[in-house]
């Protein structure tokens, strides 16, 4: 954490660094701080899914899962579905940004998913087939 105090006292809005020292927050278990650090960084940025998907990851890391859904619901808010699934392709392998884990962060994801669907009132793969079902 040394460095990244460092860093953020020679550039204290560069949201890389903002994002990279949330992170590391978060990983050692300084989930407020990271959730500010993270908030920062996810505000001051657009178009850019790692601070969603950090905040995600973060909430869940502190056994806060309202949270988490809450910030997955605002990630399918502000971004679409086929974005969402590259982002996690893309950052998932990246070892040059921020560090996230796609074991902890993708079932959020998922129940979101299913949640909003479900709320579309899109039949299920079960309702089609059932549909499709001579009598």
């Amino acid at each position: 954490m040394v460095y990244f105090r460092k860093a953020l006292e020679m550039e204290p809005n560069n949201p890389a660094v903002l994002l990279n020292a949330g992170v590391a927050l978060s990983l050692m278990g300084e989930w407020a701080k990271a959730e500010s650090a993270l908030k920062t960084v996810a505000k001051n940025t657009t178009g850019d899914l790692r601070p969603v998907y950090a905040l995600i990851e973060n909430s869940v890391r502190a056994g806060d899962m309202q949270n988490a859904k809450k910030y997955s619901e605002k990630m399918f808010a502000e971004f679409g579905i086929q974005t969402i699934i590259d982002g996690f392709e893309l950052y998932s392998e990246n070892y040059r940004t921020a560090p996230m884990s796609e074991e902890i962060i993708i079932p959020v994801v998922k129940k979101t998913m299913m949640r909003l669907i479900g709320d579309l009132n899109v039949p299920t793969s079960a309702t089609i087939m059932e549909l499709n079902t001579p009598k």
